[in-house]
């Protein structure tokens, strides 16, 4: 978010009454974590509250709009006014009063063609692109025919056209299954909704950032300052248009695929987002299920290269504190194990395997699992091997038990009467 409003900021903006929120409302929604949204909108409660001019627009869609009514400061969004999808008349006028700006002309027939072809969806920023392109291709003060709009794919065809040539200029050496985990990386998925994700170009690899930058010259993605965090000032990245995910087949279906690694992913990015501004607390940190979780998603997205070094971080240092706190428990229960062998081995045995298996290996949980035996006392004898004994299995009740020894036979024996019941030699 690059606006974090201040009371300073309503007092500057008392005067003329009006507070203009800097940036699409909706990244409060698909981008910020549930800590961020909420000292945004308090912030924005504390203006308003304490200069009653203030008047804040905000612009967001009508499928994000719930989730904001339901964080508790509803009564902040008064007012509203719905603006309905476009008609006919009035795409025309977004297709022809930008061109008339800069001299462009329309054959007759076209702006009509144009207005057809376009849907409700991405309507606006799919006319953006388009008349960014015909005016690229046909230069201020000309025509655009029938004929040049075709060649560019007309509406539904011009960005993708611009993303296949993109993809085409790249070169052989780069295919289209690096290009989508590239732009992957720009999509974001939370819970139903999609929407562009900034990307720091710190992040990017060589070999991702030639694919970046090509997609940036190509003006299917742009670079910038800032990022969500209005203090981070570091050069990121995103789509310019969100068309380009709905739009363009191949991400389209690379997202659908994969919807459900980026809401993980997006999770991650939500618990490392809290951990970072809560200064790397450890009461921030990962444990239980969910480490257990973030371990499991970290190695998808690792696999798939759409791991971020904050989510890893978070990770990281979540095991480095779980593995710490295992390793006491650990080394306190072999120092136990090693005062009680003699009194009670069986359990002593018990705990020293629990030690190692389930904590950490330390030197002193084995050095209780070589004393517990030492000092156990024996119960019972089961006669009729020659050697060694390699192998035990339980019947399921416990009354029997079998055996396996290097003699070559298996025996099966009464638990209770430590009887063998049953020999079976080699075939």
């Amino acid at each position: 978010m690059r606006c974090e409003p201040s009371c300073r900021d309503c007092a500057a903006a008392g005067s003329g009454g009006l507070f203009s929120w800097s940036t699409s409302s909706e990244e409060i929604v698909t981008l910020a974590g549930e800590r961020e949204r909420a000292q945004f909108l308090e912030a924005l409660r504390t203006c308003v509250e304490q200069e009653p001019a203030v008047r804040v627009p905000a612009t967001v869609r009508v499928d994000l709009l719930g989730r904001l009514l339901g964080t508790g400061h509803a009564e902040l969004f008064q007012q509203p006014v719905v603006i309905g999808t476009l008609g006919r008349a009035q795409l025309a006028e977004v297709v022809e009063r930008p061109g008339a700006l800069v001299g462009l002309r329309f054959e007759p027939g076209v702006v009509d063609t144009i207005v057809s072809e376009t849907g409700a969806d991405d309507a606006l920023p799919l006319l953006a692109y388009l008349l960014q392109e015909l005016y690229f291709t046909a230069g201020p003060g000309e025509t655009v025919t029938e004929e040049l709009y075709r060649r560019l794919g007309g509406v539904p065809g011009a960005l993708a056209r611009q993303a296949d040539n993109t993809v085409t200029g790249l070169g052989a050496g780069v295919g289209i299954d690096l290009v989508l985990r590239v732009l992957l990386r720009f999509v974001t998925v939370e819970g139903q909704d999609v929407a562009r994700r900034h990307v720091p170009l710190s992040e990017l690899g060589e070999g991702d950032r030639h694919v970046v930058d090509a997609f940036v010259e190509a003006r299917l993605l742009r670079t910038d300052v800032g990022g969500v965090s209005p203090t981070s000032g570091e050069p990121y990245a995103q789509v310019t248009h969100e068309a380009l995910f709905r739009q363009w087949a191949p991400l389209r279906q690379e997202v659908e695929a994969r919807a459900e690694r980026l809401r993980e992913r997006a999770e991650l990015e939500r618990w490392a987002a809290d951990w970072e501004r809560a200064g790397h607390s450890d009461d921030y940190l990962l444990t239980g299920e969910r480490l257990t979780a973030a371990r499991r998603w970290l190695d998808a997205l690792e696999e798939s290269g759409q791991a971020s070094p904050p989510a890893r971080a978070l990770v990281e240092s979540s095991q480095r504190r779980d593995l710490t706190f295992l390793n006491r428990v650990s080394d306190s229960i072999g120092r136990q194990v090693l005062l009680s062998a003699e009194s009670e081995p069986e359990r002593s045995l018990l705990l020293s395997l629990a030690a190692l298996g389930e904590c950490a290996p330390t030197p002193s949980a084995r050095r209780g699992l070589m004393a517990a035996p030492a000092a156990s006392h024996l119960r019972s004898r089961l006669d009729g091997h020659t050697d060694t004994v390699r192998h035990i299995a339980w019947s399921p009740d416990g009354r029997m038990l079998a055996t396996a020894s290097r003699d070559g036979t298996a025996r099966v024996y009464d638990a209770v009467s430590k009887r063998s019941v049953l020999r079976l030699d080699p075939a």
